[in-house]
Order: C-alpha cells, then sequence, then structure tokens
C-alpha cells in the first residue's frame, strides 16, 4: 500500500438521519486491515511504555488495566481529600481527542525515536501520517 487513502461516501438520507442543511452526510470508510493494525500496535506500544516506564506516574490513557472508571475514582477522592483537608478544589479538564491529526509530524517522529520507541513503528507512524488523501464518492462520481 503506497498511501493511506479514505473514501467519504455521501450516503442517502434513508440511511442516517440528514444534517440540518443537507441530505447526503460524508462518511469515511477506512480499510479495516487498517483498523486491526491499529489496534495491535497500540496495545504492544502500551505494554513497552508500561513496561520502561516512559508515561508519568498518574497517567491513566492508554495503560494497561486503567479504564475512565479508574480515572473517575482518583478524581472524586483528590476531591474528597482537598475538601476534607478544608482546601478548594479545582480541575481543568481539556479533550485531546482532536489533537492527534494536528501533531506535527517530525516532532512526534523524533520524540518517538528519542523514547526508544522500536524502528519499526516509528516507521509505521511515519508512514501513517504522510500521503493522506480523502476523495469523495457520490453515486459513479469519484473526486480527485
Amino acid at each position: 500500500i503506497a498511501t493511506n487513502e479514505a473514501k467519504a461516501m455521501a450516503l442517502a438520507e434513508s440511511f442516517f438521519p440528514p444534517p440540518p442543511s443537507s441530505s447526503s452526510i460524508p462518511h469515511i470508510a477506512y480499510p479495516t486491515i487498517g483498523k486491526l493494525l491499529s489496534t495491535l500496535v497500540a496495545t504492544n506500544l502500551s505494554h513497552i511504555a508500561e513496561k520502561h516506564n516512559m508515561l508519568p506516574p498518574g497517567q491513566f490513557g492508554g495503560q494497561p488495566d486503567c479504564n475512565t472508571t479508574d480515572t473517575m475514582h482518583l478524581v472524586v477522592s483528590r476531591i474528597k481529600d482537598a475538601w476534607c483537608s478544608g482546601k478548594v478544589a479545582s480541575a481543568l479538564f481539556s479533550n485531546m481527542q482532536g489533537a492527534f491529526p494536528n501533531t506535527i509530524r517530525d516532532c512526534l517522529i523524533h520524540n518517538m525515536r528519542e523514547c526508544g520507541i522500536p524502528t519499526c513503528y516509528v516507521h509505521l507512524a511515519e508512514w501513517m501520517l504522510s500521503n493522506h488523501q480523502t476523495h469523495l464518492k457520490f453515486d459513479d462520481f469519484l473526486s480527485d
């Protein structure tokens, strides 16, 4: 596979409820094998990061056997501890979900190498973040 290509198909209203201003919704169809590979790599990298202590002690995301419930229990516990000590509890929550597509590719690759991530994964990340193309598909039409 030479490039990362996705086809955004416009599906008619009968498949999904339409957005307020349109009768078609673009849906991205990625190859399923890529999803499987991503899951396997993420799982392996998670174990590597844990084994080599690459993540800070309070890191929950990407850790095996840590889930959202664990995170919420920790947050509630810290808030209650602060209240019991007569302190005010403040929190700042940020959603980093959308940050990855905006990653500076060269910086990420450099950091992966510096952290000792296996070369095969560095090359895979480099490939996955290069040559992205999305084509819109409407019936028999496929955009460039």
